[in-house]
C-alpha cells in the first residue's frame, strides 16, 4: 500500500513539475511564460499581451512588483538599475521575437537553385584530351593534381560512358 501511495505521489509531483500554472488565475502557463518569467504569473495577470498576440507592443510604464524569487542567491541585493533591467527583460525579449518574425516575413529566404548533375556537365563540357593528359602526367609524377569540381564530374561521366557503366543515381 505504501509503494502505491509513493508511486502516485511521484507521478503527481512529476506532472505538477511539468505543467506550470499561474499563481493568480491557475491557468496553464505558455512555454515562453515559463521560460522568460521566474515568478510563474501569466501575461494576462501581469497586464501584458500574450506572446502569440498580434504585433502591437505596448510598454508598461509602471513595472510590476518584484517577483518573490527574483533575488538570486549570493549577495541577495540587486541595484535599482539591475532590477529595472530585469523587470523589462521579458518585454524586450518579446519585442525582439516579434521584430525577427516581421523581418523574416518581409525578407523571405531566397531559394538557391543548385544545378543538377546534367546541367553541370553541360556547362563544363567534355574535357579536352590535352587536359586529361596533363592531369595524368601530374598524377604519374606524384605531383598535386589541380582539378575543378566541374572537370572532375565531367571526367567521371566520361569514364562511365566509355566503360558502359549504367548510372546508379
Amino acid at each position: 500500500m505504501f509503494d502505491e501511495e509513493r508511486r502516485d505521489q511521484e507521478a503527481a509531483d512529476f506532472i505538477s513539475n511539468k505543467i506550470k500554472r499561474c499563481r493568480k488565475c491557475s491557468n496553464e502557463l505558455d512555454y515562453k511564460e515559463k521560460y522568460y518569467f521566474t515568478d510563474r504569473i501569466c501575461c494576462a495577470c501581469k497586464g501584458l499581451e500574450p506572446f502569440d498576440a498580434p504585433d502591437v507592443i505596448t510598454s508598461s510604464e509602471n513595472p510590476q512588483q518584484k517577483p518573490p524569487r527574483q533575488v538570486e542567491q549570493g549577495n541577495g541585493v540587486r541595484t535599482s538599475a539591475e532590477s529595472g533591467l530585469l523587470s523589462r527583460y521579458a518585454e524586450w525579449q518579446l519585442m525582439n521575437e516579434r521584430a525577427e518574425k516581421k523581418w523574416r516575413e518581409e525578407h523571405p529566404p531566397q531559394e538557391k537553385h543548385s544545378p543538377s548533375f546534367r546541367k553541370v556537365i553541360n556547362t563544363a563540357g567534355p574535357l579536352s584530351v590535352e587536359r586529361i593528359n596533363e592531369l595524368m602526367a601530374k598524377y604519374d609524377a606524384s605531383e598535386a593534381v589541380d582539378i575543378r569540381q566541374e572537370e572532375l564530374i565531367s571526367l567521371l561521366w566520361e569514364v562511365l560512358y566509355h566503360r558502359k557503366i549504367t548510372s546508379v543515381f
